[in-house]
């Protein structure tokens, strides 16, 4: 159950919290006044982030909190997360995809692994691939789930993990990279994972296809009296806002639908470029992920998890060859 007033405490206050972990926070019921901000500068937060309370002295944060979420920059990440671990031992920890430079940050990342301590990594409850997972379980020898022309290697190696998890066909796994192409393949199958780069909006588009079966996301989203001409194919996905209610479908069928406050889904329906609309289903993503911790079921995906997709991203970075 929801605590009454849960007391979340955030490490840093740069983009990624003012865009998509504050407004999460506020859409599952948060108060500005229960948030507290560990950052650089004790100044007062502005912006999107105005009302919230901030601090710089990690040392002299009274009480225990519910959440403790970490975003402070790279070099930071798992020095702080170490500090937050000892100092709210009681609380569920979500901590930022980490960035492995040496022998020194995987062992401060290893040390860190806890079973209260998840990554805040939101691909893989992305809502509008709610309907391609099952695709996987029923296909598991033969799909090909491409992501084209926007994230980066962690965040597509946490939703191949999930597809091959999601398909529960057991064997390694063979990275390799192509210039822009990265293949995520299950050994013993011809189930493979697709990330094509490099970023471009007008591109972007995630597709599943098992031999049979075509699914296809081209980050659209439609007002209430709109019928976009994806309702009349059933294998494009598409997104419909209703107030504060947003839909997303298979074409003409709903496959899930969610609550956003209109304060929430309007930093992202402004406009409605492809990049914009990916940043809603991120949101939504740490809106799902934020609700089951509050209500003692966190469902987020494994801190060592990240740690290997860190790991093996570095690899094929470098040798473009790995194995999992």
């Amino acid at each position: 159950m929801t605590p009454a007033s849960p007391r979340i405490l955030i490490a840093g206050a740069g983009w990624r919290v003012s865009r998509f972990v504050v407004p999460a926070l506020l859409a599952v019921g948060v108060s500005r006044e229960d948030i507290t901000l560990l950052r650089r500068q004790a100044a007062e937060a502005s912006g999107y982030l105005s009302g919230i309370q901030t601090t710089n002295d990690i040392d002299r944060i009274e009480g225990q909190f519910h959440l403790t979420i970490n975003c402070v920059p790279a070099p930071l990440l798992l020095p702080i997360q170490l500090r937050l671990l000892h100092l709210q031992p009681s609380s569920i920890h979500f901590c930022d995809t980490p960035i492995l430079h040496g022998l020194l940050d995987l062992g401060n990342a290893r040390r860190a692994v806890q079973t209260n301590l998840f990554s805040l990594e939101d691909w893989p409850f992305m809502p509008n691939l709610r309907c391609i997972w099952p695709v996987c379980a029923e296909s598991p020898n033969r799909f090909e789930l491409r992501m084209e022309h926007f994230g980066i290697p962690t965040h597509f190696l946490s939703a191949a993990r999930t597809a091959f998890d999601k398909s529960a066909k057991t064997g390694r796994r063979f990275l390799r990279r192509k210039g822009w192409v990265l293949t995520d393949l299950k050994l013993g199958t011809q189930a493979r994972c697709v990330h094509k780069g490099p970023k471009q909006e007008q591109l972007a588009k995630i597709s599943m296809y098992d031999g049979e079966r075509l699914i296809e996301d081209f980050f659209e989203l439609a007002d209430r009296e709109e019928l976009p001409a994806a309702a009349r194919s059933e294998e494009v996905i598409w997104r419909r806002v209703d107030g504060t209610l947003l839909s997303y479908y298979k074409g003409p069928q709903r496959f899930h639908s969610v609550q956003v406050p209109l304060e929430v889904s309007a930093i992202y329906t402004s406009s409605r470029s492809r990049t914009s609309i990916h940043e809603l289903d991120k949101c939504v993503a740490l809106i799902d992920i934020f609700k089951s911790a509050l209500e003692g079921h966190s469902k987020a995906y494994g801190f060592r998890q990240s740690i290997e997709d860190a790991l093996f991203a570095r690899a094929t970075e470098r040798f473009r060859v790995a194995w999992l």
